[in-house]
This record gives structure tokens, C-alpha cells and sequence, in this order.
């Protein structure tokens, strides 16, 4: 159950950063595949892209006032979930990032298979 609320933190980030566009079609792509030894879910969307100060601490909880200043407030709330989804893959063995590339947003969640 915390996996599914880990996996799904990045995909409400992505809908609802933009309070501004929130009557905007917004298309939010995910993709799994298999890598050695588990499973990759990349889940991005169109941008726009997230500025690179935020980026580089999305899985912090944020403490820095000026930082809060950049966000709005429901961008705020669901930053207050990535931390979480952070931990949560990290307590399966898994990692999260978060990277632009080309146009998108792209969240990467890498986790382990499970041994039976």
C-alpha cells in the first residue's frame, strides 16, 4: 500500500503543480520496463519544466523560506509528499530522481524485485 502511495506522489505533483493551468489538459505519461534486477517507472509530462533550484531539492523537505516563497500553495502541499515517496522507495531499496530532459519533467523510480 505505501509502494502505490510512493508511485503516486509524483504523478499528483505533476497534475496539480500549476494551479494556474488547472482548467488546462494536462497529459501525464507513464512507462514502465525491466532492468537488471527490477523494474524502472518513468512518469513525465510536457512541462512546463520545473525550475532547476526546486529540482535539485524536490526530495528535501523544505526548510528554506525562500524556497517556500517560489512555490505556490498547492505546489507546496504536494512538494510535502515527494520527501515521503523518497523514503518510502528507499525503504524498498529503491531510488527516485527527477530530471528535465527535452521538454519533460521526467520522475525515475527504480526499484529491486522482491526476493519470494
Amino acid at each position: 500500500e505505501r509502494i502505490i502511495q510512493a508511485l503516486h506522489n509524483p504523478i499528483r505533483y505533476l497534475a496539480y503543480r500549476d494551479p494556474g493551468a488547472a482548467n488546462t489538459a494536462r497529459t501525464i505519461r507513464i512507462q514502465a520496463s525491466q532492468i537488471a534486477p527490477g523494474i524502472e517507472i518513468q512518469i513525465f509530462d510536457g512541462g512546463p519544466l520545473i525550475p532547476v533550484a526546486i529540482r535539485e531539492r524536490i526530495f528535501e523537505r523544505i526548510k528554506d523560506s525562500s524556497l517556500k516563497e517560489q512555490l505556490s500553495e498547492s505546489s507546496f502541499h504536494a512538494e510535502l509528499s515527494l520527501p515521503l515517496a523518497a523514503q518510502i522507495i528507499a525503504s524498498h531499496g529503491g531510488t527516485i530522481s527527477l530530471e528535465a530532459v527535452e521538454n519533460n519533467n521526467l520522475f525515475r523510480i527504480r526499484l529491486p524485485y522482491l526476493s519470494a
